[in-house]
């Protein structure tokens, strides 16, 4: 167990009855088993969970492979009811990010993309676990100790399993899961309209695209290639970010390429050629002309067209598929302005583009909306927690066993147990939390 030192001296105080452990006192972490390409096919097939499959309110079944698992093998990797897995190696911003399985696949196991926190349950509920992991996501816990390996983030079975972890007595947790869960319902019921304005969205642009007949691109599109010049210190500098969105940009701009830069004004479809992506196509909306990357190509759409229905179905998986016919390259794909010229696809009449165009315009303003509080509801259960610990979420009971105690007591009939096995020697005795 985790001994009271200078680290710990520098973590916050937590409220009475409660104690800082570690992720390894509270529970037992598991990196999953390495894939190998062998593996797929043998007598032992079992289910398997990779980093696609967790989300942070789910485990999503509909992508699921298989994996030989020798019994021996499959004993350590299978996972049973209420085990959380999280994403060990993935962007910043998802490493970490738990979901607790409850046996949606059943007889899964789970992938070195992985790792699993089994909470042993004399003194930490699974679902405190979760909530204090989901606090450590959104608080950039997780980002703070994860190394990077190219450009993935590792959080690391052992740095994760050495983790402080703010454990309160048991009953207190229970009281506090009730709590969350009945205030995270209504966050939940929330979303609800919040993912049927998504739906909402396909159909529309379903309806601007469906059953109308395709027209060559290039006749509504033109490339827009006019260079900042000596003008670059006068407009601002924009760019594009992972989710398609145009804002200022981050990284200063060399003097020696700035006025190679173009000029992009408001309504233009922006895209990087070189890494053209569903996240690389967007529209810009400032009200004033700016400037971006020399490497980016500029787009101006004609009346004939509106420029959302075409940013929108770009960045569609069907948009993405039918462009892949006219891309470039064998190593990495590129999507130049003559291979958007070459694009066809279904154009409605010029009175329904603009009817789309004006639909269009006042969706982006609930979406934003939406947006907004997409980045607000997961938030809201760290805060809860935050709350937590400064006990204004749920009253204290003088009576429960404070949580030192309870961990100093588990400890000792681990040691007892495995004293009365034959052969084991008994472990040295761990420090106690003081």
């Amino acid at each position: 167990m985790r001994r009271r030192d200078a680290v710990d001296e520098q973590l916050p105080a937590l409220r009475p009855g409660w104690c800082w452990a570690t992720v390894r006192d509270v529970g037992e972490v598991q990196l999953g088993r390495q894939r190998a390409p062998e593996h797929h096919s043998g007598p032992h097939l079992r289910p398997y969970l990779r980093v696609a499959n967790v989300f942070e309110d789910r485990i999503d079944t509909s992508d699921v492979m298989s994996m030989n698992f020798a019994p021996e093998e499959y004993e350590r990797y299978r996972l049973a009811d209420s085990d959380i897995l999280l994403n060990e190696g993935q962007s910043r911003e998802l490493v970490g990010r738990p979901a607790i399985f409850r046996g949606e696949v059943p007889g899964a196991c789970f992938q070195n993309t992985l790792v699993r926190f089994r909470a042993r349950r004399a003194v930490v509920l699974p679902e405190y676990a979760l909530s204090v992991f989901r606090a450590y996501l959104h608080t950039g816990r997780f980002q703070a100790i994860a190394k990077w390996t190219t450009s993935i983030a590792h959080l690391g079975s052992d740095r994760f399993a050495a983790l402080e972890f703010p454990l309160p007595p048991l009953a207190e947790q229970r009281r506090i899961v009730a709590k969350l869960e009945a205030l995270l319902d209504r966050s939940r019921r929330a979303k609800e309209p919040l993912a049927e304005i998504r739906r909402l969205e396909e159909a529309a642009l379903g309806y601007f695209v469906t059953d109308w007949p395709e027209e060559l691109l290039g006749d509504h599109i033109r490339e827009r290639v006019e260079l900042a010049g000596q003008r670059w210190q006068s407009l601002p500098v924009v760019g594009l970010s992972n989710d398609g969105v145009i804002g200022p940009r981050r990284e200063a701009l060399g003097t020696k390429t700035a006025h190679k830069c173009k000029v992009v004004h408001p309504g233009d479809i922006v895209f990087n050629p070189i890494r053209f992506s569903i996240g690389s196509v967007a529209r810009y909306y400032g009200s004033e002309a700016a400037i971006v990357s020399p490497e980016y190509s500029v787009v101006t759409v004609a009346p004939t067209l509106s420029a959302e229905v075409l940013r929108r179905f770009l960045r569609s998986p069907i948009g993405r598929s039918t462009l892949e016919t006219e891309t470039q390259g064998s190593v990495r794909y590129r999507v130049y302005f003559e291979n958007l010229r070459q694009l066809r696809m279904p154009l409605a009449p010029r009175e329904k583009q603009e009817e789309a165009e004006k639909f269009f315009s006042s969706l982006n303003r609930v979406l934003a909306l939406v947006a907004d509080t997409e980045v607000l509801l997961p938030r809201l259960e760290s805060a809860l927690l935050a709350k937590a610990f400064r006990g204004e979420l749920v009253e204290q009971d003088p009576s429960d066993e404070p949580a030192a105690v309870m961990l100093e007591r588990i400890r000792r009939e681990r040691e007892e147990r495995r004293a009365e096995t034959p052969g084991r020697p008994a472990r040295r005795r761990a420090p106690t939390i003081s």
